[in-house]
């Protein structure tokens, strides 16, 4: 970890080298519509927001991981292995542990398709994702690749001004992904660190906004990412996400995100 007075002259540089960061005559939609291309103020932003993560082409050089972690939701606890690979793929497993047996939940996505398979204690086909539940799992497969390569990668980011959250001056940058999702980045305006994401999430079968807050950073070589996640809805959290572990992984094998096949049983019926 970097000490404190290291930190504080981080910030005090990039407060100092962005002059007219909220100049508006950069921003290309104010309306709600989507831009052509991501306005020169967000790229600003998002400059100042790689560089503070330890620049981008280092970022580039991790561009697949291996996250070990736990996820609490509700009263549920789960254990959490996961691989990433830029720009938009992943394998997510969960375990829970009930009545002495491992109830284990594949989750994936190799960019084109995304599906979940409940693999213990008993091996059930695995299912397409669409809608909603689709986006989300691609949200997380990008998530933390989202500003690298980001134009290559089809996303478009537009200036919405400054505000505040957690008693902290941000700025807000709104985001269209190359999967349709549309959700707003809250980047704190002296660290230039991500404190907020406010995207859709499914709540008792109704679509809401919700805050998913970085729950902390953590360093892996010379870069920064999160370390998990806390998910507000109406100021109540509900949903906590803990990375134990991030590190470079190797060589993936070829089929690591792919779907697995589907066994069918036919009955014969005598008539």
């Amino acid at each position: 970890m970097l000490k404190l007075s290291h930190l504080l002259i981080l910030f005090v540089t990039m407060t100092l080298v962005v002059p007219g960061l909220s100049g508006q005559g950069d921003t290309d939609s104010v309306d709600g519509d989507k831009p052509s291309a991501t306005d020169k103020t967000s790229k600003r932003i998002i400059d100042l927001h790689l560089k503070a993560r330890g620049g981008e082409a280092k970022l580039q050089a991790l561009s697949i991981l291996h996250v070990e972690g736990d996820l609490v939701e509700n009263i549920k606890e789960y254990s959490l292995k996961i691989l990433l690979q830029a720009p938009n793929r992943i394998r997510h497993e969960s375990t829970i542990r009930h009545l002495g047996d491992d109830y284990v939940t594949l989750t994936a996505t190799d960019g084109p398709n995304v599906w979940r398979q409940e693999a213990l204690p008993e091996r059930k086909n695995p299912r397409r994702l669409t809608g909603l539940e689709k986006q989300l799992v691609e949200l997380d497969a990008m998530l933390p690749f989202l500003f690298t390569n980001m134009d290559q990668n089809g996303h478009v980011f537009a200036y919405r001004g400054k505000d505040t959250f957690a008693k902290r001056d941000v700025y807000v940058l709104h985001g269209w992904l190359s999967n349709d999702l549309e959700l707003e980045v809250l980047f704190d305006s002296q660290s230039f660190h991500i404190i907020n994401y406010r995207q859709p999430y499914s709540i008792g079968g109704k679509t809401v906004q919700i805050d998913r807050a970085p729950a902390g950073l953590t360093r892996v070589g010379e870069t920064w990412w999160e370390k998990g996640y806390v998910y507000r809805f109406r100021g109540k959290a509900f949903r906590k996400i803990s990375f134990s572990l991030i590190t470079p992984a190797g060589a993936l094998a070829d089929d690591t995100f792919t779907e697995p096949p589907t066994h069918e049983r036919w009955l014969k019926i005598s008539r």
